[in-house]
């Protein structure tokens, strides 16, 4: 039987707290192996939301199990990587189903009959809860943030974190940066730059990401 190998890490924070792609992938490559299933291809997903299936790779993935009828079977190490919503994921094995094309989990193998899909609908809903319910409480911690005159999150470029009183942080220009992100609200204005051309004048001037990028 041949078998594509499908794994998928939506953040650089998830990927620190599951199993990395490399151990994943070995954990497939393993089990097919036992199964004697002979791999034909792989579809890497990194920094994709599973919130939706528009997702590059797997979209590649399901473009090739429908044009090519030698697949077998497509191998996951977990269903909720997948997708996080039971529309996506009925969609997707509902292609795969019309293909002749069995999806198996590694971490959690379930039986293809009535009870196995009765356990995969569960574990579709608890992953789509999951999703909604994270999202629910990120917000009501921003908005409390926001109530107490704090940032959310990471502040934007030009503007740096620092202690303030109560134990809070407080977010003030950055001396090096702020400067640099006003001059390109001000050399833009004159309309003498693209965005692209504006882009390159001030990184070479050291306006960069956090990440040190362009």
């Amino acid at each position: 039987m041949n078998c594509l190998l499908y794994a998928h890490v939506s953040t650089d924070g998830q990927a620190q707290k599951e199993l990395s792609i490399p151990a994943k992938i070995e954990a497939m490559t393993q089990y097919a192996c036992r199964n004697g299933w002979k791999i034909t291809g792989q579809f890497v997903d990194r920094g994709e939301s599973a919130k939706t299936a528009d997702r590059p790779e797997l979209q590649r993935l399901i473009r090739h199990c429908q044009e090519d009828k030698s697949v077998d079977v497509v191998l996951v190490h977990k269903m909720d990587r997948l997708a996080r919503n039971v529309f996506d994921r009925a969609t997707i094995k509902l292609m795969l189903k019309r293909n002749k094309i069995r999806l198996i989990s590694v971490s959690k193998p379930l039986d293809d009959n009535s009870i196995g899909q009765f356990m995969e609908y569960i574990i579709a809903g608890a992953a789509e809860y999951y999703s909604a319910n994270l999202a629910s409480e990120i917000r009501k911690g921003n908005m409390a943030k926001l109530q107490k005159g704090e940032w959310p999150t990471k502040p934007p470029v030009g503007y740096k974190s620092v202690p303030g009183e109560n134990n809070r942080v407080a977010h003030v220009p950055d001396e090096r940066m702020a400067p640099l992100v006003r001059q390109a609200f001000e050399l833009f204005s004159t309309g003498n730059y693209s965005l692209q051309a504006l882009s390159e004048d001030l990184f070479h001037r050291g306006l960069t990401t956090r990440h040190e990028k362009q």
